[in-house]
């Protein structure tokens, strides 16, 4: 969705970097449960019905509310930054559900906003000293074999196959 992206991913910059850099100055458990309440909080979204304020997929852009794009980006952006992470399990369900963006759009839609988020979270935590490098080098090895296992499966799913996945493995990380 160009106007998600258009007002979220320069937001979500700005509240990534701004909680990410922030966190040095907060305890790991406070982090840890920032973490676990947006994992919840994304989990129990997507197991909402549907309903008429969630559209169906379409060629064009839904309408967009620019000011509540921008409201979700830096809450999401901003604790997200907090707890390492870009807030992607919670952006998805926020875009559907709050803002209206059908389910492909928002995924592909998060994708672009959170590059922002990613970029500007990592150069927050590593001004704090906060990457284990070692360990993020695994993890990118990760993601780069998954990404196109993942792109694969989700253009086979349905959309409603595709938010229970996606519920499910919100939740698994959420209890963890």
């Amino acid at each position: 969705h160009r106007g998600a992206v258009r007002v979220m991913a320069p937001t979500m910059f700005l509240a990534s970097m701004a909680g990410a850099y922030g966190s040095a100055w907060f305890d790991d458990r406070l982090l840890l449960g920032v973490l676990g309440a947006m994992a919840t909080a994304a989990s129990a979204l997507l197991f909402l019905p549907r309903t008429e304020a969630v559209p169906q997929e379409t060629d064009g852009d839904t309408p967009f509310s620019a000011a509540g794009g921008a409201l979700v980006a830096g809450l999401v952006g901003g604790f997200g930054g907090l707890a390492g992470q870009t807030g992607a399990f919670l952006l998805v369900p926020l875009l559907i559900h709050a803002l209206g963006v059908p389910i492909r759009k928002a995924i592909g839609s998060s994708l672009a906003i959170l590059l922002a988020a990613a970029l500007a979270g990592a150069t927050g935590k590593a001004l704090a000293g906060q990457i284990p490098w070692g360990a993020t080098a695994w993890v990118l090895a990760g993601s780069a074999a998954g990404v196109p296992c993942g792109t694969w499966a989700g253009s086979r799913l349905t959309a409603r196959a595709l938010r229970l996945v996606l519920a499910v493995l919100i939740g698994l990380a959420a209890a963890r």
